[in-house]
Formats: structure tokens, C-alpha cells, sequence
């Protein structure tokens, strides 16, 4: 199951950034979207490696961060369908 989150999680994580640009008017707030997105997916995928001690750490950070950035790609696709 965690491979499938993966998957999805990786998906999410460059649609989001890649199609980033298009959906916020300035550079600025690009940046600061993108920060904000990558801090949080560090954290969770942080509080994933402690939740997860059975699994190997690479694999449950990778989860973590890339389900943060699930919700972002699923609005940016939204915005991309008006």
C-alpha cells in the first residue's frame, strides 16, 4: 500500500510543481507557494519516519512528503479545468 501512496505522492509532487506557475500571477508567490509546500513535506514526512518505524525511512519520508502535496495538485487541477 505505501508503494501505491508513493506513486501517487510522486505524481502529485510534480504536477503541483510543474504546473505551479500557471494557476499564481508573480514569481513571488510561486516561491513562497513552493516553500510553504516543500517545508510542510519535509515535516511530515519527518513525523512519517517516526510513525512508520517498521518500514525504511527513505520510504515512509518519500510518502510523507509527497502526500502533503496531494491537496495542492488536486486544486491546481481544479483551477486548470474553470
Amino acid at each position: 500500500m505505501l508503494f501505491i501512496d508513493l506513486i501517487l505522492g510522486a505524481v502529485a509532487t510534480v504536477y503541483a510543481h510543474w504546473r505551479l506557475q500557471g494557476t499564481i500571477r508573480s514569481i513571488g508567490q510561486a516561491v513562497v507557494v513552493r516553500s510553504l509546500l516543500a517545508f510542510t513535506g519535509l515535516g511530515t514526512g519527518l513525523i512519517a519516519m517516526n510513525a512508520l518505524p517498521d518500514r525504511p525511512a527513505w520510504l515512509a519520508f518519500t510518502v510523507g512528503f509527497g502526500v502533503i502535496h496531494i491537496p495542492a495538485a488536486a486544486i491546481i487541477f481544479l483551477k486548470r479545468q474553470r
